[in-house]
Parts: structure tokens; sequence; C-alpha cells
């Protein structure tokens, strides 16, 4: 359980690291103006965290992401405070979504990145990139939140 748990801390913080890089390094000029009408107002903000985060199901998934957005300097903190607020919100929606187990669709996404990213094309090279970090970091959340939820049956946390 927790050989599990710092598996997936490692992965989850090794993707975040890279995805972030990659993000840095490939954000083309279209790619930043779409995010930064995604974040224009902190109301425009608030409506794609909620959006993101529906579809993520993870608010903690979503303000991971925009960290690396913030640390890849292609939103700044004030966008990301809107975002972050309605990743909150939208965490209320995914309980709707519960049926969608996103972690399913890493391994299709890292597979999916790989071929990718094997092509000469750069653009679509540093697609694959970014897909298998988004891949790796999906799954490295999953095995924490999985390996960390045994901790609720052990004996220490129940209330008697």
């Amino acid at each position: 359980m927790y050989i599990t748990a710092a598996g997936g801390l490692t992965l989850f913080l090794w993707a975040i690291h890279n995805l972030s890089d990659t993000l840095e390094n490939s954000a083309t000029k279209r790619t930043r103006q779409f995010i930064s009408k995604a974040t224009i107002s902190p109301w425009i903000g608030f409506l794609s965290g909620i959006f993101v985060t529906a579809i993520l199901q993870s608010s903690s998934l979503t303000t991971v992401m925009l960290i690396s957005l913030v640390k890849a300097k292609i939103v700044n903190l004030r966008q990301s405070l809107g975002v972050i607020i309605g990743a909150n919100l939208g965490t209320t929606i995914t309980a709707q979504l519960l049926s969608f187990n996103l972690h399913q669709f890493a391994l299709p996404l890292f597979t999916f990145g790989f071929i990718l990213q094997l092509l000469s094309n750069p653009k679509l090279n540093q697609t694959g990139k970014i897909i298998i970090y988004f891949s790796l970091l999906l799954l490295g959340f999953y095995y924490m939140v999985n390996s960390l939820g045994q901790l609720t049956e052990l004996s220490f946390f129940l209330i008697s």
C-alpha cells in the first residue's frame, strides 16, 4: 500500500514536471491565445474551471495542470484563481460523472501519445509527449488515491 502510494506520487510528480516543461516548449501562439481567452476574466476562468473539472472528474488534477501552465508561463497567477475556484465547484458535478473512470483511458492515451511521438512531424511529436505525460499524470493520481484510500480500513483511522 505505501509502496504503491509512493510510486504513484513519484509518477505523478515526474509527469507534472515533464508536462510543464513540454507545454512551455511546445505552446504555440494559437494555444496561448486559446488559454488566454479561457482565463481572460475571473468569471470566464471560473466557468472554464467548472467545465474542465467536470470532464477530468478531479479538481486536484485540474489544479495540478493549472500549476503546470503557470510554471510554463502560459497562464499567470491572477488568471488561474478563477479557474481554481471553478474547479472546486466543478467537483460537485464530478459526482454525476462517477460512472466514468478516467484511469481506464490512461493506457490507450499513453499508446496514442507514444505513436504520435514516434512520428517525424515536430508538432505531432510534441503533442504525443503532452498526451504521454497527461496519461502518466492520470495513472499516478489513480495509484495514489487507490492506495491511500485503503488507509480508511486501518483500525487507527476508525472511530469507535
